[in-house]
């Protein structure tokens, strides 16, 4: 009994600080800290913080949609900025577990926890690229795209899902 207990609280505890998408994860798809939910506190954008060291992100206003120039952006306030999800597939195939997909997750670079472990994802607006002096496929896995400050080996055959 006391550990059905736990493992339910543990359970509760979990979904509230990882299951939030829309309304109270940012552009990058981290999630709100606890306590700073999306909102524009003083500003004339939408955003909050995203870890105790106060660390911030913007949030979106509306869905991510494609621009004409093919990029994920949503309205934050008064501005557009770029966002969306990276998916739930790696840049080397392996699918991210249900509640978990890619995203910052208060790292620099783009990740989700796999069944096994955590791989890297490819940037949301990146797909696997042929780089011949490396003689392999890689993407950006960094938060800014085309930067090539994080580039990653990926299987240029996976299809990657958005959510």
């Amino acid at each position: 009994m006391t550990s059905t207990l736990i493992r339910i609280s543990v359970l509760m505890l979990v979904s509230s600080l990882c299951i939030c998408y829309r309304g109270n994860d940012t552009v990058s798809n981290d999630a709100c800290w606890y306590d700073h939910k999306c909102g524009k506190h003083g500003y004339y954008y939408s955003w909050c913080y995203i870890d105790k060291k106060r660390h911030w992100d913007y949030c979106c206003d509306d869905l991510c949609t494609y621009d004409a120039n093919n990029l994920l952006r949503c309205t934050s306030g008064t501005l557009t900025v770029e966002c969306g999800s990276s998916g739930t597939v790696t840049a080397n195939g392996f699918q991210c577990k249900d509640w978990h997909s890619c995203g910052h997750h208060r790292e620099y670079y783009y990740w989700c926890y796999t069944p096994t472990s955590w791989e890297y994802c490819c940037h949301p607006n990146e797909r696997c690229r042929y780089i011949s002096e490396w003689n392999g496929y890689y993407c950006n896995a960094a938060p800014y795209r085309y930067s090539d400050d994080f580039l990653v080996k990926c299987d240029n055959n996976v299809v990657r899902t958005r959510k």
